[in-house]
């Protein structure tokens, strides 16, 4: 008993030695950003957001492109999920429009929120806040941000939403990298934005988790639009199938109900896998077809060197 005690101990000690040294880390690089942006808070929450925020885009979103336009190398664009080829017209035009969000939309919803959580009230210790205090928080926003998007998301697939604002986004059948952010302004605020901000405003949260959030939502949607299901990464299939069902239903329907209403036609176009995480998704059944699908079946971490469409290959009747 006293043994298994002591290595317990052990544990605990060898953890918060771990915890001590990401939270070094975390403290050094808050530092060194708030020598550069933190003369105000005011230039802190908005072009110092921005600088992260476009940055990381640009920078991860940028190797996926390359390597969607080159095929290049190949070993890793064997682990692409899709078919279609990318060409550079389309990589332009995405890229302006995403940007175009960035600048206009983003910058705007980032001075507006300056004011938001200075009123709300928040963290501004210069010492970053433990690393169990990051780990609650960051639950926290995942949980808001996954229930706010999910009912945001399917709200822009209904009728007049869809064709006037979420259609624009739609466009990529099978998704690139950049086309995360490939949308109508109003919907880069209301489903990229919003969501994502909304949990550090009510967690009145230190600047320094908001910064770590920022970057990981910008890694998980970059990776779940990119197409790309490499081993030890997250898989993207979810998000894909969300995407590729508007490929099937319109071959399914379109010829057949042409001259029915547009409105029935966009109702069914895009029924499945609203969410990022599924868990509202399995609530509300609208994952059903989806976990039937081989695409659930690819839908996992992949802990082999070999493609997932190798392990899982497709079939004629899917």
């Amino acid at each position: 008993m006293i043994d298994h005690l002591h290595n317990l101990a052990s544990v605990f000690a060898f953890a918060n030695q771990i915890g001590g040294v990401i939270h070094g880390r975390i403290q050094y690089a808050f530092d060194w950003y708030m020598d550069i942006f933190g003369k105000s808070t005011m230039l802190s929450d908005t072009v110092g957001a921005m600088c992260l925020t476009t940055t990381c885009f640009w920078l991860i979103g940028s190797l996926y492109t390359i390597l969607d336009l080159t095929h290049w190398p190949n070993c890793l664009f064997q682990y692409k999920t899709q078919d279609k080829n990318v060409t550079v017209g389309e990589v332009l035009r995405t890229a302006k429009l995403s940007l175009f969000n960035q600048l206009t939309t983003q910058f705007l919803t980032s001075i507006g929120y300056h004011f938001l959580i200075e009123w709300r009230g928040m963290d501004n210790s210069p010492l970053v806040p433990p690393v169990a205090t990051i780990l609650t928080h960051l639950l926290v926003f995942a949980f808001i941000q996954e229930t706010s998007f999910y009912y945001l998301h399917r709200l822009l697939h209904q009728g007049r939403f869809y064709r006037s604002i979420h259609k624009i986004h739609h466009y990529w059948q099978a998704p690139i990298a950049i086309a995360a952010i490939y949308c109508h302004p109003i919907e880069h605020f209301l489903a990229n934005l919003l969501p994502v901000l909304l949990g550090p405003l009510v967690m009145g949260s230190h600047r320094s988790i908001i910064s770590i959030w920022l970057i990981i939502v910008h890694i998980v949607t970059l990776n779940d639009h990119s197409g790309y299901h490499f081993p030890l990464m997250p898989s993207p299939e979810f998000h894909d199938y969300h995407h590729l069902k508007y490929v099937m239903l319109y071959y399914t329907f379109l010829p057949y109900y042409r001259s029915h209403s547009q409105l029935c036609f966009d109702y069914f176009r895009f029924n499945q896998n609203f969410g990022r995480m599924g868990i509202l998704d399995y609530f509300h059944g609208t994952s059903d077809n989806y976990l039937k699908s081989k695409y659930c079946k690819r839908d996992r971490l992949l802990l082999s060197i070999t493609p997932i469409r190798t392990l899982v290959p497709d079939k004629d009747n899917e």
